[in-house]
């Protein structure tokens, strides 16, 4: 009996050890089937999205074709048509204008430094023309001043001569020498003074 015990024991143990392993297993295999679906799932967008591309790679190929197609078409009418001259006339008197507007530029620049050049000597020009007249004002009064000294001196000299003839006549009169002398020296003072 205690042999038959210990078995139905084992016996339990071992149904218990295989019921828990299965539940590992149950859970396990649930777990793959979840990883499969997602994997399916994304497997699938993957698809979805490569068909996509190779449906806008044959767009682009058929644009890419037909451009290509047009080019060539263009290119032979280009050719059939003699436009091929035109073109060439065009980009030489595109040529010639670009020339034309750089000389322009460069004559501008230049009128710009010699205005620049101009005006500096018309400054340089206004300041000496100031210090002229200046000059010519300091010449002016100095002028003034030594006529109103000439005038001074020509009416000293006036007075000079008047006091002479006095004399004379006073000298013939009265013989007066010496008062003539002083005269004379009065007069050669004053003549030196001028």
């Amino acid at each position: 009996l205690e042999l038959q015990q210990s078995q139905l024991t084992k016996a339990q143990r071992d149904r218990e050890n295989m019921h828990t392993e299965m539940e590992v297993f149950r859970e396990r295999w649930e777990k793959a089937q979840q990883n499969q679906q997602k994997l399916q799932m994304e497997r699938d967008d993957v698809v979805t999205e490569v068909d996509i591309l190779k449906e806008k790679l044959d767009k682009a190929q058929t644009m890419l074709a037909k451009a290509l197609e047009d080019k060539e078409t263009a290119n032979k009418e280009f050719e059939r048509d003699g436009y091929q001259e035109e073109c060439e006339k065009l980009q030489e008197r595109l040529e010639l204008q670009q020339s034309q507007l750089t000389k322009a530029q460069r004559d501008r620049e230049n009128m710009h430094t010699e205005m620049e050049v101009f005006r500096e000597r018309w400054e340089k020009a206004q300041q000496n023309q100031q210090k002229l007249q200046m000059e010519r004002d300091d010449v002016v009064t100095e002028v003034d001043i030594l006529k109103e000294k000439l005038d001074k001196a020509q009416t000293m000299l006036a007075k000079a001569l008047e006091d002479k003839e006095t004399a004379n006549k006073e000298f013939e009169r009265d013989g007066y020498q010496e008062e003539c002398e002083k005269l004379q020296e009065r007069l050669e003072l004053q003549q030196s003074q001028l």
